[in-house]
């Protein structure tokens, strides 16, 4: 599976960071933008991904977010970092401590 800047891998329809959570209506039907993660989500890790792709890391970080009871979101990164959205900003801290990474937060 690869990074796409346009949504998240989660594959949810809608809903809200923690499985079974409804955050609110998809902008068309079905889908939830990057701009929205951002909005509902506006705890930020932003992971700079390496030329080959993220690899295994990435299974590592879904594993994370499962072990959790969290879906992964992500926002509008670019073509070289991927941003993982969070509602809470103790679960962006401990997301950033233990995969690195530049932790923001929305105005």
């Amino acid at each position: 599976m690869s990074l796409s800047r346009s949504g998240d891998f989660s594959g949810d329809l809608a809903g809200g960071n923690r499985v079974g959570d409804d955050v609110g209506m998809a902008g068309r039907k079905g889908e939830i933008t990057a701009a929205m993660n951002e909005r509902n989500f506006p705890h930020f890790v932003d992971i700079r991904v390496p030329a080959g792709g993220p690899g295994r890391r990435l299974d590592a970080m879904h594993a994370w977010h499962n072990a959790r009871g969290l879906l992964s979101r992500h926002g509008v990164g670019g073509l070289s970092v991927s941003r993982f959205c969070f509602a809470k900003d103790s679960d962006a801290d401990a997301f950033a401590a233990e995969f690195g990474g530049a932790r923001r937060s929305a105005p």
